[in-house]
């Protein structure tokens, strides 16, 4: 996509790799402050997997689903098929997700220092959801697209 070449499904797979990618470490892969450099760094930068967030079989699982030639990601010959079959997802019942009886599961906080500036969205009033709220239609620095929402009408 970056080279404005014709693509196919395979894409997909890519951006779910991304997304993923994201969840793991909290920005996307490749990211650069500099739009060239992240260009660059998308067309042949390495793939930075931090040990400390990834296990083996993330990493494998990312870094499948992330790769430059799409005939060789993950997904790309059996689809979504090919991505359950992933050992990452051994745990997954895929029938239950299929059928919404999957609930998340909830991991305590480890090793965070100060909670103290952590707060309860239910111990928030009213107001103070407002508040929070006004903050994104003053703030000029936050940008509203408009007609982002329209084929959700």
């Amino acid at each position: 996509m970056v080279r404005s070449k014709p693509h196919g499904k395979s894409i997909d797979w890519y951006g779910v790799g991304a997304i993923l990618y994201e969840f793991l470490v909290g920005y996307p892969p490749y990211f650069h402050k500099d739009d060239r450099q992240l260009y660059e760094n998308i067309i042949q930068g390495k793939l930075q997997t931090p040990r400390e967030i990834f296990s083996p079989l993330a990493e494998d699982l990312v870094t499948s689903l992330l790769a430059r030639n799409p005939l060789e990601r993950i997904g790309a010959i059996d689809g979504l098929e090919d991505i359950k079959l992933h050992p990452w997802f051994a745990e997954v019942d895929w029938d239950d997700v299929a059928k919404k009886r999957v609930y998340p599961k909830v991991y305590e906080e480890k090793n965070l220092r100060d909670k103290s500036d952590r707060i309860k969205i239910s111990d928030l009033t009213v107001k103070d959801k407002d508040e929070a709220d006004s903050i994104f239609y003053t703030d000029p620095t936050l940008k509203y697209v408009e007609g982002w929402d329209a084929d959700l009408l």
